[in-house]
């Protein structure tokens, strides 16, 4: 009986063994080959974890300079929600006059759009200075320098002399670089009658000497115009820019940058005044330059009498439309920037600059959320980018635009048959150029120039005419009080002057006018406009 009793104790022990090694063999089994039907090593491993999707970014985009009201659910629109995960919802309120009063409102209400674009025109800067400085918006310092590709085009001594606030921070982003080197176009230069070229078997002057003679063989072998004489060459304001050629600009700064003269008192334009004398005595110059009204001049180049002058492109091209009617040869051309025969001065017409035209400012209100700002500045740093750019500028590559062979983008066929027809909504439509919320431009450009035949030959004939930055010293000094009450004066003297000494009977007479002129700009507020800004410059670097 009692071997009996071991013997069913011993079974017991050994089924509850057997079931105990059975249970954790299970478990065992279980933890390796969760979600597993396969004996395959590798069907056995873990599984990584699927990433959880956030819901896209929303933001509001307020920009107080964009005019273009886009479409719901524009192209763009959904191309950034689908590869991106933003949704951007665009308000296109421009100010042009009452941007100031726009920001004020916005500063006193404390209601900060999440995303603000502004104009950097006076005023506005200061006020969104004062947002920071309320707490209504962020600094972009932290920001700038994660992701210093926001700024990589941008001159950090000109944001900060500009942009950043007296306690140190930077409450916007500067941005829309238009006129930085690289990328300003020349616009204006020399303009001349191709077909009269032609005619007297000549080519473009490049030299005072070359432009005298050419005008002498236009007086001499080109006919009446419809009854009327030929004008050898006319100008309107922009014949100050023939004056460069001596004075190389409307200033002129020693090397140092510790002297000026504006043109009024270089001595330089001596000579200006002495070789315009002489084109007037001998029949080379229109004898109403000085006294012509604006119709009347542009009236003088479309009637087709003019045969040199110095035009912006677009007036060039209304001219070209009036003259191309009588044939496509009859048309103005640019020609090179003049320069005085035999010197090494090259005459400026333009002076690019680092200012930015535009700025974002982000509110602290849309930032009280880490992820908010970090996903959105993760969008700019992409929008910065050459490939953020392309892709809002140009859209998906082959729809709106295609590479041509020289491998610029330029607009498809149908692209440009659309922004033809009147009315048409295809920037509404698309939303191409309406996310660049960095406003960031290809340098170099990857475009084709969009503008006419003639204005293209402009862009690289007058290139050389586009100088160097103007000292920052003396870009971001603001006029006295001096140079406010006379500076016009000077300007509209200096109109009298010179058709004193233009139309004199000799070049003696001419030189003893501007000596005179000289004289009389030195004693009447003219060295005083000189010293006053010279003497805000010097304060300025200190």
């Amino acid at each position: 009986m009692k071997r009996t009793k071991r013997t069913k104790r011993s079974i017991t022990l050994f089924v509850m063994a057997c079931l105990l090694i059975s249970v954790i063999a299970a478990c065992s089994n279980k933890e390796n080959n969760t979600g597993s039907t396969s004996g395959s090593p590798s069907a056995s491993a873990s599984a990584p974890a699927e990433p959880v999707k956030e819901d896209p970014l929303k933001f509001v985009y307020h920009s107080l300079s964009r005019d273009v009201i886009l479409q719901d659910d524009n192209e763009m629109y959904t191309w950034l929600k689908e590869n991106k995960n933003v949704d951007i919802k665009s308000v296109a309120d421009r100010q042009t006059d009452k941007m100031v009063d726009k920001l004020n409102l916005m500063l006193a209400s404390g209601d900060i759009p999440d995303v603000l674009e502004l104009e950097n025109v006076p005023g506005a800067i200061e006020v969104v200075k004062k947002m920071g400085e309320a707490g209504l918006v962020i600094s972009w310092d932290e920001w700038i320098a994660k992701y210093p590709d926001l700024v990589a085009n941008n001159d950090k001594a000109y944001d900060d002399a500009v942009h950043r606030a007296k306690d140190g921070n930077m409450y916007m982003l500067p941005i829309n670089l238009a006129a930085k080197k690289g990328v300003l176009m020349a616009d204006v230069g020399p303009v001349i009658r191709e077909d009269w070229l032609k005619q007297v078997g000549m080519s473009a002057p490049t030299t005072t000497d070359e432009l005298y003679e050419v005008l002498k063989a236009f007086r001499d072998q080109i006919p009446d115009v419809n009854g009327k004489k030929i004008i050898p060459a006319t100008f309107d304001v922009f014949r100050q820019y023939i004056a460069n050629a001596w004075t190389k600009s409307w200033v002129k700064f020693s090397e140092d940058n510790q002297s000026l003269q504006f043109q009024f008192n270089n001595p330089d334009i001596e000579e200006y005044m002495v070789f315009m004398n002489k084109l007037y005595r001998e029949g080379l110059l229109d004898q109403e330059m000085l006294t012509q009204q604006a119709d009347q001049y542009m009236e003088k180049l479309s009637s087709g009498r003019v045969g040199y002058t110095v035009r912006i492109y677009w007036d060039m091209d209304t001219v070209n439309k009036a003259l191309k009617a009588d044939g496509p040869e009859t048309r103005f051309v640019p020609a090179p920037p003049l320069k005085v025969t035999g010197s090494s001065i090259v005459p400026v017409y333009s002076n690019p600059s680092d200012r930015a035209f535009n700025s974002l400012v982000v509110s602290t209100e849309f930032a009280k959320d880490p992820r908010n700002i970090e996903r959105l500045m993760e969008l700019l740093n992409w929008n910065a980018s050459k490939e953020g750019t392309r892709m809002l500028k140009y859209g998906v590559e082959g729809e709106y635009y295609i590479k041509n062979a020289e491998g610029l983008y330029e607009e498809t066929p149908e692209s440009k048959e659309e922004k033809l027809v009147q009315n048409n909504t295809f920037l509404q439509r698309t939303g191409l150029d309406s996310y660049n919320l960095t406003r960031s431009i290809l340098i170099p450009a990857e475009d084709t120039n969009p503008r006419s035949e003639e204005a293209k030959m402009g862009t690289e004939i007058w290139e050389a005419s586009i100088g160097e930055p103007l000292p920052l010293e003396f870009q971001l000094t603001p006029a006295g009080p001096v140079e406010q009450q006379k500076w016009g004066v000077m300007w509209s003297e200096l109109d009298k002057w010179t058709s004193k000494a233009v139309f004199a009977k000799s070049e003696e007479e001419t030189r003893k006018i501007t000596k005179e002129m000289l004289d009389a700009f030195e004693k009447n507020g003219g060295r005083d406009i000189v010293n006053e800004r010279l003497k805000s410059m010097s304060e300025f670097n200190q």
